[in-house]
């Protein structure tokens, strides 16, 4: 797949305000942007998964996903470190 138009191996994908420059190998194996947060995207990243091979792409919430691991990371420092002494010089 070397662009939506099968001819070019570098395109631009414009949503509304939002630009994504894309560029793809000649084979059509590679695919690259500079997007931060594209993954974040259902949508983009189910396409980009079923361009990838993959026949139904299971939807993944990144937001909580992210909420998830910094809970445990709290947790974690919460039950291993000595915060009220970690914390005194701020009060």
């Amino acid at each position: 797949m070397p662009s939506p138009d099968g001819k070019r191996i570098a395109f631009v994908a414009e949503r509304g305000e939002d630009v994504a420059i894309f560029v793809v190998s000649a084979d059509g194996h590679i695919l690259g942007t500079y997007l931060h947060g594209m993954f974040e995207e259902p949508a983009a990243c189910a396409a980009l998964l079923r361009w990838a091979g993959l026949s139904e792409p299971q939807p993944i919430d990144h937001a909580a996903a992210r909420e998830r691991t910094l809970d445990h990371l709290a947790d974690v420092i919460e039950n291993s470190c000595d915060l009220e002494r970690l914390l005194a010089p701020l009060a």
